[in-house]
């Protein structure tokens, strides 16, 4: 069947461009309810808050408002930012399908080709009039929103420019969902299959490129997987890339995500996330909003290129795919209509789209579920499930069992790109996983650590703080896992050598199976010329934290150590080596900087604290006590401190005290903790000066013992967790009162012995004899023991006991 080729009568074209917004009411009413909530609604209410609470012109509010505010065209949400883009092109998909739906249906298609109607007429007017509707939704409160921000903020010619192109992105964000589904509509003869190869081309780039991150992720070492991503639409969580991703790096491919600023490297960063302004950060003057509301946009800058060029490369690519879809149609075979699997093409694309989405996606879970513990292994299980994938939905859409070569050779075309892929990530990426910058290019690089941060400080873990978890599934055995503490910064030959050979030891060393010990190793090098190279590589041996804690004998980690502890050191204010900025890599684990830590070094509270973890014995806090532990630690090292096998005598302790006065930030003052070993002479000899070091040995403090209970730590420890080769155990305690505050519930005896079931012992003396034999602090061991002491005065504290001691006390 074919329409007539003759010239359209002008009424007839009139009439049916009239009848083709009647199509558009419900799409039209959707675009214009986001618009209002969006453009006006919710830019009031968050002009609002940052005034009085009220719209008042009064003067005061006003100023208020112009106080917190810079631009408030788009209001503060709840929903992340990234997908108002995504909801636009939804909206416009819905105008394409609504509009060309009755072309999937037979009578709608001869009644309409047989009233003198064309084809080129017939899409003109559907196009038309759904761009002319989705122009008016959504300009028409824009320009309200305008006059609403302009009167309130000022600033007439910014809050024009960024009204203007927001109103941009968000009209090509539709035009491109219109114009995507459009091509599905005239390419498709059923509503399933245009539903289906609608939102393949929509998501074709963003799954090829998941898909691409995935094999990255999980078969390129040294891929710095830095996307933290949420699913659900509503929440505070956010869908960010940070670094060194695809999603950010080729956003401008996918209309999904296409907003996002070119250089950017936050997806969320588009014109919606910058039409909400602060007029000042926390550098600025006070700014209430910003704290509570604001997106983090701060001043009068006018949106640049970065943001415009994408939105002007859609808007061009959306009007040639609206001439594509309109070729579609006039190659159209409307005999085909509601004929199912009439394009074949249609069936392959999204067939394919579904075999690369599964084979990528099962590969690493055959891992993760410890299925099958070979990458190679992985890769063609991976792609065998992808195969199968391909042929059941292809079966599913032509209806067919049997398929020709033609349809073989799509999926096995992609089947070898994936396994070409994988195995070029498997080899190293071409030199990618092993990859370190010239050291004449490196300003700095930074490593992770398992245990102990840039200050030496070794658990900022608090000693009486009544935590222990009674009656849980899983022991809380104290391990310090500070994922966010970082060793630096390195710039000598001599640590980048050595950072660069533990990056080789990692991309070489990953460990097959979770449940054994492993740790992750992050890298960053920050080049001179401003750029970063980052490295990370998960399910490595965890024997690579020994050499990790081999950079703290570097000239480096020392000068930061003398310039925080030695007494010679103690007037200057800076290392010069951390700033505010570097609070964000947690150089100085939970301390906010590097002031807050050589204020809790210089001015803190210093206590032993041994045996018992609940009784601490005060000391003077002077330089002479800190110079030898520094010389201690510079002397013996970390390495050898922390591998010697022998448990710390105790700690000294640090304590924040309300006295001080020079913390920057209250939030984050915690305490300063250095173990003391038998091996540490300086600081044992200081000790015994002045008559301290008996604390060490003084049980007359610690309470008369009830019973005790040995348990083997394996049985304590969650299927998921592998002890590495310098976890730590450290001393739980809890008492009636301190339980109380802290869990909010009454410490019950019954629910400490459900977690802490292995033998009891009540005779006072065996008892007595495995407490001074256990640990408060110890490296801990999977084969090991947790004993739990129960006080007469009702305190309870968990203590550690190598095997051996266990077996020997146990007889």
């Amino acid at each position: 069947m074919t329409s007539p080729k003759s010239s359209v009568d002008k009424h007839s074209a009139r009439y049916d461009f009239k009848r083709s917004f009647i199509r558009l009411i419900a799409p039209g009413i959707v675009s214009l309810l986001f618009s209002i909530i969006y453009f006006i609604a919710i830019p009031v209410a968050t002009i609002s808050s940052a005034g009085t609470y009220s719209l008042s012109l009064r003067a005061e509010n006003i100023a208020s408002i112009r106080k917190q505010l810079a631009c408030a065209l788009f209001g503060n949400t709840t929903s992340n930012f990234v997908f108002y883009g995504v909801y636009a092109v939804i909206i416009g998909v819905l105008f394409a399908f609504c509009i060309f739906f009755p072309i999937m249906r037979k009578s709608n298609v001869n009644f309409f080709f047989s009233c003198g109607i064309d084809r080129k007429t017939y899409f003109k007017n559907r196009a038309l009039s759904s761009i002319i509707i989705m122009i008016l939704t959504s300009a028409v409160p824009l320009m309200i929103d305008i006059i609403i921000n302009i009167r309130y903020l000022g600033h007439a010619d910014f809050i024009i420019h960024q009204g203007f192109f927001l109103f941009l992105e968000h009209f090509t964000y539709m035009l491109a969902g219109f114009s995507l589904m459009s091509i599905a509509m005239m390419a498709c003869y059923t509503v399933t299959e245009s539903l289906f190869f609608g939102a393949g081309l929509i998501w074709s780039p963003m799954l090829y490129i998941v898909s691409i991150e995935w094999l990255f992720q999980n078969f390129l070492r040294g891929y710095s997987q830095t996307a933290t991503v949420d699913y659900m639409p509503l929440g505070s969580s956010s869908l960010t890339v940070t670094v060194d991703t695809l999603w950010s790096k080729l956003s401008v491919i996918n209309p999904l995500i296409f907003g996002t600023a070119l250089g950017s490297n936050n997806v969320r960063n588009n014109m919606y996330f910058n039409c909400l302004r602060s007029t000042a950060s926390n550098g600025g003057v006070v700014n209430d909003f910003y704290y509570d509301n604001a997106s983090g946009n701060v001043g009068f800058e006018k949106a640049g290129m970065n943001y415009i060029l994408p939105i002007l490369i859609w808007l061009v690519l959306s009007v040639l795919f609206i001439f594509i879809s309109n070729k579609l149609l006039n190659k159209r075979k409307l005999e085909n209509t509601a004929l199912h699997s009439s394009n074949l093409f249609v069936t392959v694309f999204v067939s394919l789209e579904f075999s690369v989405l599964v084979a990528t996606f099962f590969m690493p879970l055959l891992s993760d579920f410890d299925v099958i513990q070979s990458s190679v292994l992985d890769i063609f299980a991976g792609l065998i499930c992808g195969i199968i994938a391909y042929f059941v939905f292809m079966s599913i859409s032509r209806r067919k069992i049997k398929h020709g070569i033609k349809l073989v050779i799509p999926v096995g075309v992609s089947s070898i790109a994936v396994l070409v892929i994988s195995v070029i990530c498997i080899s190293g990426g071409f030199g990618y996983s092993t990859y370190c910058p010239d050291i004449k290019d490196i300003d700095y690089a930074t490593i992770n650590s398992e245990y102990i941060d840039a200050s030496g400080v070794m658990s900022t873990n608090h000693f009486n703080d009544g935590s222990l978890s009674a009656g849980t599934d899983q022991l809380y055995y104290g391990t310090y896992e500070p994922s966010g503490a970082y060793l630096g910064k390195f710039n000598t030959k001599d640590s980048i050598d050595k950072i660069e050979k533990i990056q080789n030891y990692s991309f070489k060393n990953r460990i097959a199976k979770r449940n054994e010990p492993y740790v992750t190793v992050k890298i960053k090098y920050l080049l001179k010329n401003g750029k970063t190279v980052n490295r990370e590589y998960t399910c490595t041996n965890s024997d690579v934290s020994l050499d990790i804690i081999k950079l703290t004998q570097s000239s480096e980690y020392q000068k930061e150590l003398e310039f925080l502890m030695s007494s010679k050191k103690a007037d200057e204010k800076s290392s010069g080596t951390f700033n505010s900025e570097d609070e964000s890599q947690s150089y100085f684990a939970y301390f906010a900087n590097e002031n807050n830590v050589k204020n809790a070094l210089n001015f803190g509270v210093a206590y032993i604290v041994s045996n018992d973890a609940v009784t601490k014995t005060k000391i003077e806090n002077t330089p002479a006590l800190r110079d030898a532990i520094l010389k201690d630690i510079e002397k013996v090292g970390y390495k050898k401190l922390l591998t010697s096998g022998k448990a710390p005598l105790g700690a000294i302790n640090f304590s924040y005290d309300d006295s001080v006065q020079n913390y920057d930030n209250i939030d984050y003052m915690n305490d300063a903790t250095y173990y003391i070993w038998d091996d540490m002479v300086n600081t044992i000899n200081y000790l015994k000066s002045i008559n301290k070091f008996t604390a060490f040995t003084d049980l007359s403090k610690s309470g008369e013992i009830e019973y005790v209970t040995v348990t083997a730590l394996e049985t304590r420890l969650s299927s998921e967790l592998s002890l590495t080769a310098l976890s730590t155990f450290e001393s739980d305690t809890a008492t009636p009162e301190s339980y109380y505050e802290y869990q909010g519930s009454e410490l019950k005896e019954a629910d400490v012995l459900k977690t802490y079931n292995g033998k009891k012992i009540t005779d006072s003396q065996k008892a007595q004899e495995i407490f001074n034999q256990s640990s408060i602090y110890s490296l801990c061991k999977k084969d090991g023991y947790v004993v739990l002491v129960k006080f007469k005065n009702n305190t309870y504290v968990t203590k550690y006991l190598s095997k051996e001691k266990a077996q020997s006390l146990l007889k």
